[in-house]
């Protein structure tokens, strides 16, 4: 799908703003809110698919302090194979770290491969999507959008990594990993905090390379609660990123 396509959809889908930023970094610790604006001017209501994924379909259950990520990525890789979004319904929801320290292990959930549009939302604020456990000392990603996915929409939910355990600077909850372009990520609370000397990295962090860029990602009304080493990180190999 081109560019213009993938606007299209995200007109649909969602509000206006984009922001424009060079390699840098937002600085750590209390955000009541910031909204990165733009000039797309991308315009339109919250409509999403009639066709949607809910981790409760793979067994998922909200509150009871047990790890829902195998249900979690069973409910993405089912969207993307149908071409339906994913839908996360109120309440705290645990994400463990995959075992292994391998490259492709540090991120507990991915959305990879996006080739058409699609939208992963919540309920709101109510929506916790949390961190469970020790991180080892290791990287670890709390979800991660890339492998050449473009058109994702995240919204309306909070990122939370104020239960892990055994975790350094390399922490982040959002990580848009190149090849990836045009997400949005759209009234989203994150929430990495220092807990007692366990260390975190960013609440947002872009990382590509000259040849797999990050590009063309929309920051509206995020929030960054407490982020323990800062809100969003700009790496390298970004661009237009307005």
């Amino acid at each position: 799908m081109n560019a213009t396509a993938l606007l299209r959809h995200l007109r649909n889908i969602s509000g206006n703003s984009l922001v424009r930023a060079g390699a840098r970094r937002i600085a750590p610790q209390r955000f009541v809110a910031m909204t990165l604006l733009a000039g797309l001017g991308l315009n339109g209501s919250s409509h999403h698919k009639q066709s949607c994924v809910n981790p409760v379909q793979f067994n998922a259950i909200p509150n009871d302090s047990k790890d829902d990520r195998d249900a979690f990525q069973k409910a993405i890789d089912k969207a993307i194979r149908d071409s339906a979004d994913v839908c996360i319904g109120a309440g705290v929801w645990e994400i463990t770290k995959i075992p292994g320290q391998a490259a492709p292990l540090i991120s507990s959930l991915h959305v990879w491969g996006v080739a058409r549009p699609m939208a992963i939302y919540g309920a709101g604020p109510s929506t916790r999507v949390r961190m469970l456990g020790a991180g080892n000392g290791g990287d670890w990603n709390l979800l991660e959008i890339g492998e050449g996915s473009a058109g994702v929409l995240l919204k309306d939910m909070s990122l939370d990594g104020s239960n892990r355990s055994v975790t350094g600077e390399q922490t982040h909850l959002l990580q848009l990993r190149g090849p990836v372009s045009h997400v949005r990520v759209q009234n989203v609370q994150f929430n990495l905090p220092e807990i007692n000397g366990v260390g975190g990295g960013d609440c947002i962090r872009l990382m590509g390379e000259p040849d797999r860029e990050v590009q063309a990602i929309e920051l509206h009304e995020v929030t960054g609660t407490y982020c323990d080493r800062s809100f969003v990180s700009f790496q390298r190999g970004v661009r237009g990123v307005l």
